[in-house]
């Protein structure tokens, strides 16, 4: 009899504490309204009571809606909850319509300057709180609720909906497969708002060279030979132009590079997800976290960038991961096959990729040798063999020589770039590293921990030996991030049982990916410490020039052939490329800085006749700059940033060139 009574005061009181929660709610956003008008006064001020009296109304209608549990559901607790969900609708659009969040920029969240609809929004938060406010009071007076129907009850419905969420995490534990599906359409939706925002310009600066790549191999159907790649003949990694030439026989090659990066981005962040359970023996809560925190990490979104052959790598790496985490060692010929076949496309995606590859192939004959797997063996040492041939052919040859060393294996240089390398390894792994580190020691995962290992050796191997660094070592650097990512997760999951810390820690290491894809002006300063970084998640260059379009056109309906050269920055070089097919590197080059000097040395080296320029500044055609050409004109008036000259033909011209080049 005691506690019923101890419990029906408490009841009561909690009840008069929801009632003068809804009431200060009540009195606070209309004294904001009244004398905070901000359309009148043009202050920020009335923001913060509207964010107060939300917060408060909020606060009441959870009060109530837990004292009132086992209540009716058909009741006066409907017009608590439509209060309820009309001060969050209210609040959450208002912020919309004031451009809080806006593509490409964010403001800060309390505090912001109402546009007229925002305002008029931010109303029907007084209209919750007066609906929470009255019924409240109702409930406190009549000391209970009125209800329509006495079945069922509050806890009915509460107790419905955790049955439904018991049942879809049961689905989940159950079908890991799905959720790896949840995760991909997250990731990929994340990935492919801003492709459709700029459509239909490609996300990244590489991008429009990769479009051009696929229509050369298109035309050609040659995996290994050489391509023209950002002005010259290079080895490329062939595996994407593979995967992706048979859909040119459906769309555009420009369309393929729309979608391939948000669906290989899917597959990064769901196969992160599946490294979690499958290989770590996680929750599919810790699975879906680490797809999660995949796909907000900013070094992931780097890679998604441009740099679209190490995105399909960093796929092939986790992928090759979760096999042979999975096998220990290769068991009968299929398997062998299998293994073998995801090692060689380690490094048939790409440079970076391939040294995972041939890493995990030691790693694997290592395995073998130890537990007499002769599969494993035979396995470990052709995929060794053949990534160690593909990166001899990237490189086009089998060693490197630098003159303070001597010869070394190919791909090293020489590299003082240390404090780039220490920037890069504090701002994008300073959120990560230490909880990779506890990951890395608290489990025995051979794979992944010589995948670490190797990419982050090879990173900072500037700081390490700078007189045999590995060239592009940032690529390296970057390439472990999607298993840093997805390590992370794991380490703050042996370490930390607060599920409200985790979630902090989630929030305050994605802001800075959030800002990179959708809130340029948070990034600025961040980005800057990185390498070869981009400020937005973006086209470039920014802002995006309708004459990189215009120069495109131009060049598909003007064929240049012969002795004509075409001088291109590289801005507009990427689109000139789009136009012609498996040009010839004498007749398209890639200028950052058309100096007399550049001009007239290629005049010289190829033999032109005829030099056709693509500026990224439309320049002056009086000037005298050029000695070597003769009648510098734009191509049209429609064209002023093209210009064509002819160049000087006479021996005394060319005796000129070679004086103006000696000084």
């Amino acid at each position: 009899m005691v506690n019923k009574c101890l419990r029906t005061k408490c009841l009561m009181h909690s009840g008069l504490l929801n009632v003068l929660l809804s009431v200060l709610s009540l009195a606070l956003i209309t004294t904001g309204l009244l004398r905070y008008n901000p359309l009148l006064t043009r202050r920020v001020t009335y923001d913060y009571f509207v964010w107060a009296s939300t917060i408060l109304s909020l606060t009441s209608v959870y009060g109530e809606l837990r004292r009132l549990r086992d209540k009716p559901l058909y009741s006066t607790i409907m017009p608590l909850v439509v209060g309820g969900v009309f001060v969050v609708v209210g609040r959450l659009v208002s912020i919309i319509y004031n451009y809080t969040f806006v593509l490409g920029y964010f403001n800060g969240l309390i505090g912001s300057m109402y546009t007229l609809e925002g305002f008029m929004w931010s109303i029907l938060v007084l209209a919750g709180s007066f609906m929470v406010g009255v019924t409240n009071v109702l409930h406190a007076v009549l000391g209970g609720v009125v209800f329509v129907k006495p079945k069922p009850c509050l806890i009915d419905a509460y107790n419905g909906l955790m049955f439904i969420a018991q049942y879809v995490a049961r689905v989940f534990e159950k079908h890991v497969v799905l959720v790896a599906l949840a995760v991909w359409l997250v990731a990929f939706t994340y990935r492919f708002i801003p492709e459709l925002h700029y459509w239909p310009w490609l996300i990244g600066w590489d991008t429009p060279e990769y479009v051009a790549h696929l229509m050369d191999y298109v035309e050609r159907l040659n995996p290994f030979t050489s391509y023209y790649w950002m002005g010259g003949l290079r080895n490329t990694p062939p595996l994407l132009v593979l995967l992706l030439s048979p859909f040119t026989l459906i769309i555009d090659a420009w369309t393929i590079f729309k979608v391939y990066p948000s669906v290989a981005y899917g597959l990064l962040a769901a196969l992160s997800s599946l490294i979690a359970v499958r290989v770590y023996e996680r929750s599919w809560r810790v699975g879906l976290l680490a797809g999660l925190f995949t796909t907000l990490y900013i070094l992931n979104l780097r890679i998604s960038w441009d740099y679209q052959r190490q995105l399909l790598g960093s796929v092939v790496m986790l992928a090759t991961i979760i096999l042979l985490e999975e096998w220990g060692v290769v068991h009968g010929f299929k398997q062998s096959i299998t293994a073998f076949l995801m090692l060689a496309a380690c490094g048939l995606s790409h440079e970076v990729t391939g040294l995972v590859g041939f890493t995990l192939s030691l790693v694997l004959m290592y395995h073998g040798l130890k537990k007499g797997s002769r599969h494993s063996v035979f396995t470990g040492l052709t995929g060794a063999v053949v990534n160690a041939l593909l990166e001899t052919w990237y490189w086009r040859k089998p060693y490197s020589f630098i003159e303070a060393v001597g010869v070394l294996p190919p791909g090293l240089t020489v590299s003082f770039e240390h404090s780039q390398v220490v920037s890069y390894l504090v701002a994008g792994y300073g959120v990560t590293l230490p909880l990779v580190l506890i990951a890395l020691a608290n489990h025995g995962k051979p794979y992944i921990a010589s995948t670490v290992t190797v990419l982050l050796l090879a990173g900072l191997s500037p700081l390490i030996a700078p007189y045999s660094s590995v060239a592009t070592w940032y690529r390296f650097l970057i390439g472990a991030a999607p298993l840093a990512s997805t390590l992370s997760i794991i380490g703050l999951a042996d370490s930390v049982r607060n599920k409200w810390v985790t979630l902090l820690y989630l929030v305050i290491a994605s802001l800075p990916g959030l800002a990179l894809a959708y809130g340029y002006n948070w990034s600025f300063d961040y980005t800057s410490a990185l390498r070869e970084f981009p400020i937005l998640f973006t086209p470039a260059p920014v802002p995006v020039d309708d004459k990189l379009l215009e120069t495109l056109s131009f060049f598909k309906n003007n064929d240049f052939t012969g002795s004509t050269v075409i001088v291109a920055h590289p801005d507009y070089a990427r689109y000139v490329h789009l136009a012609i097919r498996n040009p010839d590197p004498s007749r398209l080059i890639w200028v950052n800085y058309a100096t007399n000097e550049t001009i007239c040395r290629i005049a010289e080296s190829t033999g032109a006749k005829e030099i056709v320029l693509v500026a990224a500044k439309t320049p002056d055609t009086n000037t005298t700059m050029y000695k070597c050409l003769l009648d510098i004109k734009p191509v049209d008036e429609e064209h002023p940033w093209i210009l064509v000259a002819r160049v000087k033909e006479n021996i005394e011209t060319n005796t000129t060139i070679r004086e103006t080049l000696s000084n």
